[in-house]
């Protein structure tokens, strides 16, 4: 039991890390908890998706996790998401991210949907969401559907509707998006944050 706490605060720290926090504090987690900063959405999915298959009364406490994030950070999270550290959710305001897999370094900015991209297929298989490598960015209010994937160091532009595979190091923009060449150096982190 102790293994799997210290590997949830490993990953948590890795998500505040992305962030510029090089320390986890008691208080900041507290804040992070009830609301109170911008780490807070990041680190409600990561108890969410901590708790939600461990039976009855935690799966209550994943559910609470989930509403209290809807309500103070207005944004969806999956708790079947598998998003690796470095999560990364600088304004989290209208995310909507479905059951995805995704590698280290995802960031993603205000607005944007991550999702089915027809209503008939199920919601929990990871076969029918998008599947994000390392080092992903997604821009505000792009909208990424289907069962496809974006490769390492991938730029999606804002207000992009991704319904095509997106190769290593490309920019994928429009609606709907097509691809750019690939890029000739990935963005730094701190860039990122910024697009």
């Amino acid at each position: 039991m102790f293994t799997k706490v210290k590997l949830f605060f490993a990953l948590v720290a890795e998500d505040a890390k992305a962030l510029g926090r090089e320390r986890l504090s008691m208080p900041f987690c507290l804040m992070a908890l009830l609301g109170l900063n911008r780490f807070s959405a990041v680190f409600l999915h990561r108890v969410e998706a901590a708790l939600f298959l461990k039976g009855f009364p935690l799966t209550a406490f994943s559910r609470l996790a989930s509403r209290w994030n809807g309500l103070w950070n207005s944004c969806e999270i999956s708790p079947l998401a598998k998003i690796g550290p470095g999560f990364c959710l600088p304004h989290p305001t209208g995310v909507v991210i479905g059951t995805i897999l995704a590698g280290k370094n995802l960031t993603v900015l205000q607005n944007a949907t991550i999702a089915l991209k027809d209503r008939g297929l199920a919601s929990d298989d990871f076969r029918n969401f998008p599947s994000f490598g390392d080092n992903v960015v997604v821009g505000a209010g792009a909208a990424v559907l289907g069962d496809i994937v974006i490769s390492d160091g991938a730029v999606i532009g804002s207000n992009a509707v991704v319904i095509i595979d997106v190769p290593a190091g490309c920019l994928a923009v429009g609606n709907p998006a097509r691809v750019i060449a690939p890029r000739s150096k990935a963005p730094s982190r701190k860039l990122s944050v910024l697009a």
